[in-house]
């Protein structure tokens, strides 16, 4: 079969699917719906793609590149926004309160980052940390700018919308940074236009709302993830 176009910025995608089977049969764990796995080989190190539940079975969003999650090797994560006051910031610590409902800390290095750099240094925005705490949750990051050495670092690179996804693609220099880079409503149940929309000039309720979007997406991504870990 034909790899599929990458959907920010057209190339070829460097592997063969040699076994399509409904996620997450190769590994353990909670099935999401409308997605696929592309098996490369063994149960580890294969890359999965991940299909828009609303649209034809045959339209994928995105693929990332999979491996074991061990402690001593942990899954290295970076959400980012624009300004990584709001959204990003919102998105590292539902992740981060997840990772430790599950007994997972060990497991992962969680972080944020904004592609612009007009609040690095900041707290995250009131209302988001008004939100979060709300529901347990802190947000206690500070906001600093995303730079190209991120996508050689972090295992997985999670954009927030559309544009923070192309910033990214244009800092990347290695075919393989740009497939680390998602979108974290690739992993939502409900995706709408696949952008988590910015609350930051709006009320309480875009932030509400974009708290809801994060939290099932992380819930998604995270599912999606432990089935990796080797403890």
């Amino acid at each position: 079969m034909n790899p599929p176009p990458n959907p920010f910025k057209a190339r070829k995608y460097a592997f063969t699917a040699l076994k399509t089977v409904a996620y997450p049969q190769p590994v353990t764990g909670t099935t999401i719906p409308g997605r696929l796995c592309f098996v490369c080989g063994g149960g580890y190190g294969y890359t999965c793609a991940l299909i828009h539940p609303l649209k034809q079975p045959d339209t994928i969003m995105h693929s990332f590149p999979r491996r074991a999650i061990t402690k001593e090797k942990p899954y290295r994560i970076n959400f980012v926004c624009l300004g990584n006051i709001c959204r990003s910031p919102t998105a590292e610590g539902v992740f981060q309160h997840l990772v430790m409902e599950d007994g997972l800390e060990e497991y992962f290095e969680i972080d944020s980052a904004g592609t612009g750099s007009w609040h690095v240094g900041n707290p995250a925005n009131s209302k988001s940390q008004d939100i979060a705490n709300q529901h347990g949750i802190r947000l206690l990051s500070r906001a600093r700018q995303a730079v190209a050495s991120d996508l050689e670092y972090f295992d997985l690179t999670v954009a927030m919308d559309h544009s923070n996804a192309a910033d990214l693609q244009a800092m990347a220099v290695k075919d393989e940074h740009e497939e680390k880079i998602v979108l974290l409503r690739d992993f939502d149940t409900d995706p709408g236009d696949g952008a988590v929309p910015d609350p930051y000039y709006g009320g309480m309720d875009g932030f509400k709302n974009v708290f809801d979007i994060v939290y099932r997406s992380c819930r998604a991504l995270l599912d999606t993830l432990k089935t990796d870990v080797i403890r």
